[in-house]
C-alpha cells in the first residue's frame, strides 16, 4: 500500500468518526408508575339547591396505597394475590363552616345532599367507610 492510500483511508475513518450520526426516532417510553394520589370534589347542596365545592386535598392529604410485601405461601404470593398494594383508611374532619365561606348564599343549616365529585384525577379508587355530621 502506498503512503498516500494510507493517508486517504486515516483521513476517511477520522472524518466519519466526526460526522454527526442520524438522529433514531425516539422509542415510546413505558408509562410512569401513577405518583399522582387520587383526589376529588366535594359538594354539598341546600335545600334551595345552592352548592358549595372544595376539593378533598383542602382538609387534609390524599395518600396513596402502600406498597405491602405479604408472604403466605412460599413462591404462590403473585398467583394467589394479584396486587400488593393495601388500601390506606383515613379521616377526614371537613367543618361546614368552610363550605359557607366557600359559596356565598350556601345555607348549611338546610343540608340536603352530599355528592362526591370524581373530577380531580382520570382514574382512582376510593373505599368509604361512613360520612357523619355533628355540631
Amino acid at each position: 500500500m502506498s503512503r498516500d492510500t494510507t493517508k486517504r483511508d486515516s483521513t476517511t475513518k477520522a472524518a466519519a468518526a466526526k460526522a454527526p450520526k442520524k438522529k433514531e426516532a425516539p422509542k415510546p417510553k413505558t408509562p410512569p408508575k401513577d405518583t399522582v394520589a387520587p383526589d376529588l370534589t366535594v359538594e354539598l347542596e341546600d335545600a334551595s339547591g345552592r352548592t358549595a365545592r372544595m376539593p378533598l386535598s383542602t382538609f387534609g392529604a390524599v395518600r396513596m396505597p402502600i406498597e405491602s410485601y405479604i408472604y403466605r405461601r412460599k413462591g404462590r404470593d403473585k398467583t394467589q394475590f394479584p396486587t400488593l398494594a393495601e388500601p390506606v383508611m383515613q379521616t377526614y374532619v371537613m367543618p361546614l363552616a368552610r363550605f359557607t365561606s366557600a359559596a356565598a348564599g350556601f345555607d348549611v343549616g338546610s343540608l340536603r345532599t352530599i355528592r362526591l365529585v370524581f373530577d380531580r384525577k382520570r382514574s382512582g379508587a376510593i373505599t368509604l367507610d361512613d360520612i357523619g355530621i355533628t355540631r
